[in-house]
């Protein structure tokens, strides 16, 4: 349900993008990134809720509310139980070395350069790993967790800062939203990052097929 919702979401966001609202455009990605990550996190919740914790929904009030950078946290936490031979602080340590910090774009010029370069990221991890590869995409590059993990942390810093900023705008935000957004030179830009939700909504809906084709068997 939630992944459908978060599918309706990203269409939304694109009818926005094509009628030149890009900070609502902005928003409803924001939204579709959220609940793609908690449909996963729903599933993997299901049979690990604390004993304070009363429902799925219970948990998401008390522990995550809209802090996409909690829900993902929780996500990669479990997946490296579940994966643990897979080198994650060596994937955290490549990903904060070659991606930008949302804060530090300050200009339109900076976020389109910085969207092409998570772009180009996003490229390279559905590439079949060669010899020009570097060792981690030649390990893990089948790997759902792998590109879990460095496409969240692409996405994740644009959504978890900004939300709340461009839905309650002040004097002291507004031009710095609107100086980044709100500008019909962002288009094209705000379509690449379309694109990047397109294919997490798919890595998102591969993980939660395979997590109850898991589930399913255990419990059979």
């Amino acid at each position: 349900m939630l992944l459908q919702v978060a599918n309706d979401d990203l269409s939304i966001s694109k009818i926005l993008l094509q009628n030149n609202f890009f900070t609502h455009s902005m928003f409803y990605l924001s939204q579709s990134f959220e609940k793609a990550n908690k449909c996963l996190l729903a599933l993997i919740k299901q049979e690990y809720l604390t004993e304070s914790e009363s429902s799925i929904e219970d948990y998401f009030s008390k522990r995550i509310g809209h802090d996409k950078k909690q829900a993902t946290k929780e996500i990669i936490d479990f997946l490296q139980q579940q994966n643990n031979n897979m080198e994650f602080e060596k994937i955290k340590g490549k990903l904060s070395k070659s991606i930008k910090s949302f804060k530090l774009i300050e200009s339109i010029t900076d976020f389109d350069t910085t969207i092409d370069e998570d772009l180009s990221h996003y490229n390279n991890l559905r590439t079949t790993a060669n010899a020009q590869s570097d060792f981690l995409h030649q390990k893990y590059y089948e790997t759902d967790a792998y590109k879990y993990q460095i496409i969240c942390y692409i996405l994740r810093r644009y959504f978890n800062d900004i939300e709340n900023i461009i839905r309650y705008p002040t004097d002291l935000n507004g031009y710095s939203i609107n100086n980044r957004f709100n500008d019909k030179d962002n288009k094209s830009s705000i379509e690449k990052l379309s694109k990047i939700i397109e294919g997490f909504l798919d890595i998102i809906s591969n993980m939660s097929t395979q997590l109850l084709k898991t589930r399913n068997t255990v419990h059979s």
